[in-house]
This record gives structure tokens, C-alpha cells and sequence, in this order.
């Protein structure tokens, strides 16, 4: 598998792989029609745009082809998504992608990272070492869909936090 930055010409095959996503994994907590709204919230041509300030990867099999992706907002640390093409799914490609999204945090200085993973992920994000915080609702094209705010402390942070909590 080999990680690289997301290119232009990578924009529909990202949206192909956040549809895929979507459809198949969130049905397990989210009804058809929150599905069907969240669909609405990237087009191919938000992908083409210029990530200024944004860093995304990819992940691509040994013959180039696209597995999934990951997206930070390196001014917030906010991590936008991770998403896994259902044909790639529980195969390791989403931890390698916020593997490399956290080293590149941590060479940024960054400290801490943050997202809002829906519920179906929150134990994908849990088993990388983030921690739950609350519940949230987003309004969604006229639907709402429950989402769990999460954490993680990176670099010596999180070995000084480790050390902390087990005194």
C-alpha cells in the first residue's frame, strides 16, 4: 500500500469512494434519508478545488489503484475524513491514512487532533487512540445525524498525558 498526497486528477475517484462509503457503512445508524442528504455534501468538484491549507492522502493498492482517503485541516487539526472504499474496509487502509495524517500533525507541531465521527466510526476512531467526548446533532440538507466529538493528544503530549493518568 503507498500513501501520497492527493493529486486533481484523484477528485472523482474520491468522491466515488466517499459515496461507496457512505452508502455502506453509515446504514448501520443512519436511516436512507440522513444517507441520502449526507451524499449531497461533496460533489466531484469539491475534490478538484485547491487544498490550501489542507492536507489529504490517499491510499493506493500496488496497481494505483485508489482505496480510500484522508483529509486534515492543518490549521485547525481537524480531521475532515477518512474514508474507505467498501472493497478495501477492515483491511488496515483507514489507520494507515490517519497514520500518516498524525505524522504529518506532529512535523507540523500540531499537539492535539479533533473530528466529529459518526456513529458508525466511532469505534474505528476509539481503537486509533481517540477519545469520545459528547454527542453532537448536525443539520444536513434538511436532516440531522447524531455524531460523537473525539480527541486524540499526539507526540510527547500523549506520553505525558499516559504518564499522568497512571499515577
Amino acid at each position: 500500500m503507498n500513501i501520497r498526497r492527493a493529486q486533481p486528477q484523484d477528485a472523482e475517484t474520491l468522491w466515488q469512494i466517499y459515496i461507496q462509503a457512505v452508502r455502506t457503512f453509515a446504514r448501520s445508524h443512519y436511516t436512507p434519508a440522513q444517507i441520502a442528504a449526507w451524499e449531497k455534501l461533496v460533489t466531484p468538484q469539491a475534490y478538484a478545488k485547491s487544498y490550501d491549507g489542507q492536507l489529504v492522502y490517499v491510499a493506493e493498492d500496488a496497481d494505483g489503484v485508489l482505496m480510500g482517503f484522508a483529509h486534515l485541516d492543518m490549521g485547525t487539526g481537524s480531521i475532515e475524513a477518512v474514508y474507505v472504499h467498501p472493497t478495501y474496509g477492515r483491511h488496515g487502509v483507514g489507520s494507515r491514512l490517519l497514520q500518516a495524517l498524525e505524522e504529518a500533525a506532529c512535523q507540523a507541531g500540531l499537539t492535539e487532533l479533533e473530528m466529529e465521527a459518526s456513529l458508525n466510526a466511532v469505534a474505528f476512531y476509539t481503537f486509533n487512540g481517540f477519545t469520545a467526548h459528547e454527542q453532537r446533532v448536525h443539520p444536513v440538507h434538511g436532516a440531522e445525524y447524531a455524531c460523537v466529538y473525539m480527541t486524540k493528544v499526539l507526540g510527547a503530549n500523549a506520553k505525558r498525558e499516559r504518564l499522568t493518568a497512571n499515577a
